[in-house]
């Protein structure tokens, strides 16, 4: 399952927005943001006006620690 939460830099390139450091997207009534170096869960989650705990909630599978994240992993937001 973590590996369908990766992404390659040509998946999303046009993607449009900003995220704390790299993409953010809607698709389907949920938004996502895919890690790039130097992000910190508690940095998108203030961001983005939600909660690390939510995140992680959201994101069961991949986000095992919160204190862990990692480059191109791609996170569902809210």
């Amino acid at each position: 399952m973590a590996e369908m939460n990766r992404v390659h830099d040509d998946e999303v390139a046009g993607v449009a927005g900003g995220g704390a450091n790299g993409p953010v997207w809607t698709e389907g009534g949920a938004t996502y943001y895919r890690v790039v170096r130097g992000d910190t869960l508690s940095e998108i989650a203030l961001k983005y006006g939600t909660t690390v705990y939510n995140i992680q909630a959201l994101n069961r599978e991949l986000i095992k620690n919160i204190d862990v994240i990692r480059e191109g992993w791609v996170i569902r937001i809210r």
